[in-house]
């Protein structure tokens, strides 16, 4: 029987499948470098029996070398490629019969007909799979020339038949093994999340919740690095809020640099859904950027899943990202089924806990304004006394009374409005003495200047502070600077923390009528000195210097007791 091949032996022939399509096929099925097995052992047995030759093989052609699963007469389980005159028989369709190697161009010069043993004659049916990719053949040597006999051929593809039936038989085990392992890990995983999911939702707090979900992404799918970060604004920036390693990155536990929103994670946060790539693909995705001049410090990735943390309302609060799995492969179909049920739990478990976060806020500020209330009404209460009591002992008619008490409680309310004005019960210095100075100011030319920077007071420095600020605003009314067109006000301030934040203000006088020290103490001196130093341990110093009145306050500041920040967007 001749070759099947009809051309002639020297033409080339091209392959009609991929090269790296082949390879991929032939390790699917998990046969190279397996023990010899009875049935494959048996095809070989058959193949030289029938054809009458001294050698047949099992051979699968590899990408540097020809293996057999099963032989006789060769004594050796591979050969290197270049000697292979099966490599040469994959390139052809059905059976492939080289009658005389000697004949043969292709052949002639091969060490193996040249040299010992002196193979002379060939044939080999082809092992293909059901998608037309050729793994090897089953085929028979003889060391003499010769031919195949219809039968002989028939049984020969008859063989690589079976051989084929019983490696997709191998495969569809092997899958089917894969498949129910994959099952009971899916199954593992199902139970580790419902276990899980009980210590999310029982977490007191928003950091603990997340921290929760963090450790649990690492410890279901198997992974050394886990990661949760919550989105900070419209341009997908990430505030890094919880980190899980395995011993594997120890050295790496204290990275904190946080995503600016522009790698491959703010494509998940874009468009809601999960993401998995082997790390080839990550390398070469058109949005993964690396971690540039941070890549020594940041843990070196191995595959990446990712699930999105989405809202009720469609919002995307951040994401969880996976990388290495601890058993060494890539991420599977059941890692992201996993991972985006656990972000789904772990999304609604975070609204859960900012909403809690917020009413506890809320009942904390509640009683903060109430406290606040209380503490402004029995001070309030104890200023109107105070000035009343002085004022009418300082008024010498009902007229100078009223206008000097009516003036005074006026002040008093201002600062309340701008202390109610504010969350947090803080005033701010400029705008205390510009709602004071303010009736001064419009008259055509400057003079009144007030120098500082932004200084916020606390309800409990700002009430008295702007009582002595209408005293001198006052005085300079009616008997200083601001009592003639030619006056002029200079109030400059600053903050200097040597040890506690203090308050130095300045107020100078210039351009009035002549200053004269007072004989008596009058009721803007005892507000500045018995009210402001006595509420807040200030330091005054008044001198009355000819050209113009010098105050001088140094004031202790109190920070407000309290800060609310928002509990989705705490940048840890």
């Amino acid at each position: 029987m001749r070759s099947s091949d009809d051309r002639a032996p020297t033409e080339q022939s091209r392959p009609s499948w991929d090269e790296a399509e082949r390879l991929a096929a032939l390790r699917q099925y998990g046969i190279l470098d397996t023990p010899s097995e009875v049935e494959f052992e048996d095809v070989v047995r058959i193949a030289a029996h029938v054809c009458k030759t001294p050698i047949a093989a099992v051979n699968l052609i590899e990408d540097h070398r020809q293996w057999f699963k099963a032989e006789i007469g060769l004594g050796v389980r591979e050969t290197p490629l270049d000697v292979s005159i099966c490599a040469h028989a994959i390139l052809q369709p059905g059976l492939f019969v080289v009658p005389d190697t000697t004949k043969d161009p292709r052949f002639d010069c091969n060490p193996l007909v040249t040299g010992e043993p002196h193979l002379r004659f060939y044939a080999g049916a082809l092992l293909e799979t059901p998608e037309g990719l050729p793994l090897g053949t089953v085929c028979v040597l003889d060391y003499k020339p010769r031919d195949l006999t219809e039968e002989q051929a028939f049984t020969l593809r008859a063989l690589a038949r079976q051989v084929m039936a019983h490696l997709e038989l191998r495969r569809s085990a092997k899958e089917a093994e894969q498949r129910t392992a994959e099952a009971q890990r899916y199954a593992a995983q199902l139970q580790a999340l419902a276990r899980a999911s009980l210590k999310i939702t029982a977490a007191e707090t928003l950091d603990a919740t997340i921290q929760e979900a963090v450790d649990a992404a690492r410890e279901i799918i198997g992974v050394h690095q886990s990661v949760v970060s919550l989105t900070r604004g419209p341009d997908w920036s990430q505030a890094i809020n919880a980190v899980s390693l395995s011993d594997k990155y120890e050295a790496y536990r204290d990275y904190a640099k946080a995503p600016a929103g522009s790698g491959i994670y703010a494509l998940v946060c874009e468009t809601n859904r999960p993401m998995r790539l082997t790390q080839a693909e990550l390398e070469t995705h058109p949005r993964w950027r690396g971690f540039g001049e941070h890549a020594a410090d940041h843990p070196p990735m191995r595959g990446w899943l990712a699930a999105p943390l989405v809202a009720q309302n469609g919002e995307n609060l951040g994401l969880i990202q996976l990388s290495d799995k601890t058993d060494g492969t890539d991420f599977g179909e059941g890692d992201e089924a996993v991972l985006v049920q656990l972000a789904q739990l772990a999304a609604s478990a975070i609204e859960h806990a900012a909403t809690e976060a917020k009413r506890h806020q809320a009942e904390e500020r509640q009683k903060l304004l109430i406290r606040e209330l209380h503490h402004r009404v029995k001070n309030t209460l104890a200023t109107v006394q105070a000035i009343l009591g002085t004022t009418g002992r300082s008024s010498r008619t009902i007229e100078d009374f009223y206008r000097a008490f009516s003036g005074r409680i006026e002040s008093l309310a201002k600062t309340h409005m701008l202390l109610t004005e504010d969350l947090w019960q803080i005033a701010k210095l400029r705008e205390l003495l510009e709602t004071e100075l303010r009736p001064y100011q419009n008259t055509g030319i400057e003079r009144i200047r007030l120098t500082g920077p932004d200084v916020e007071l606390p309800s409990e420095v700002a009430v008295p502070l702007a009582m002595a600020l209408h005293e001198l605003t006052t005085n300079a009314a009616r008997f200083g600077a601001l009592s003639v067109r030619g006056g002029r006000l200079d109030v400059t301030w600053r903050v200097t923390s040597e040890h506690n934040d203090v308050l130095h203000l300045e107020w100078s006088e210039r351009g009035g009528p002549t200053v004269e020290v007072p004989e008596q103490e009058g009721f803007g001196s005892r507000v500045i000195d018995r009210i402001l130093a006595a509420q807040t341990n200030a330091k005054i110093s008044m001198n009355y210097h000819p050209t113009g009145l010098q105050a001088v306050i140094d004031l202790p500041l109190q920070a407000p007791t309290e800060l609310i920040s928002h509990p989705l967007r705490n940048e840890a």
